[in-house]
């Protein structure tokens, strides 16, 4: 485990510093920002009925695979399927004390996005230097005291004037996977279109509770990745 590790943000030309940074085998590897937030709920909004967010396992992670002779076929975003499954929402409101709040988990969620592919080319370039394997899937992860909650609705009811919802199905849970364009450092010369770009940039942030902390990282574990079982640990 590391803390504080420091890292450049390129997109404000500062440089910070990761709360934690958690590392297990077989490759994985956690990026954590730690938020505590005094009475604070964050609603993810879910369109009642959509069943393809209601447990998920698809985390786009950053995945890494460099040969020990110099291959590196594998340096993206990518998606893993990680153990335990969990609701998946792409828009979050924050309430504190009741109400809501002009705060924005998008930007904490950002960041980390960004310290994530800095810590990842971090390592890549000490194995290069030294012309060592390297096999890892890096993710990022929030943990925060604020209570989680998913908001089923149905979009008709939204009230696009007063951006209030009327009515929808509340329930707490542990954690949830935060999935939006959350960076766009794709390369547009390969990307089909503008829908493409968006796609290609979707990155995957866990919002984990923190009195489920320690039980969501004792059963966090890649699923079935078969299909990048052997850029990752293959022989050569």
């Amino acid at each position: 485990m590391l803390s504080e590790h420091p890292w450049h943000d390129p997109a404000t030309d500062d440089d910070k510093f990761a709360d934690l940074v958690l590392q297990a085998d077989p490759g994985l590897t956690l990026i954590v920002e730690c938020k505590r937030a005094k009475e604070t709920e964050l609603i993810f909004l879910r369109e009642q009925g959509a069943k393809e967010n209601r447990n998920r396992l698809i985390t786009r992670s950053w995945v890494t695979s460099l040969r020990t002779n110099g291959a590196c076929p594998v340096n993206e975003w990518t998606d893993v399927p990680y153990i335990p499954a969990s609701p998946l929402a792409e828009f979050c409101v924050i309430r504190k004390n009741n109400q809501r709040s002009q705060e924005l988990l998008e930007r904490t969620a950002a960041e980390l996005v960004r310290a994530t592919e800095a810590m990842a080319l971090q390592e890549l370039t000490i194995h290069k230097r030294q012309r060592t394997r390297l096999s890892r899937i890096y993710t990022p992860l929030i943990v925060t005291t604020a209570k989680i909650i998913i908001c089923d609705l149905t979009l008709e009811n939204f009230d696009s004037v007063t951006g209030e919802i009327p009515e929808g199905d509340f329930e707490t849970v542990p954690f949830v996977r935060f999935r939006k364009t959350l960076s766009a450092t794709g390369n547009v010369e390969k990307k089909a279109d503008l829908g493409d770009l968006a796609k290609q940039s979707e990155r995957s942030v866990l919002v984990v509770h923190s009195a489920s902390f320690v039980e969501i990282l004792n059963k966090l574990d890649v699923g079935n990745i078969a299909g990048l079982a052997n850029e990752l640990w293959g022989t050569q």
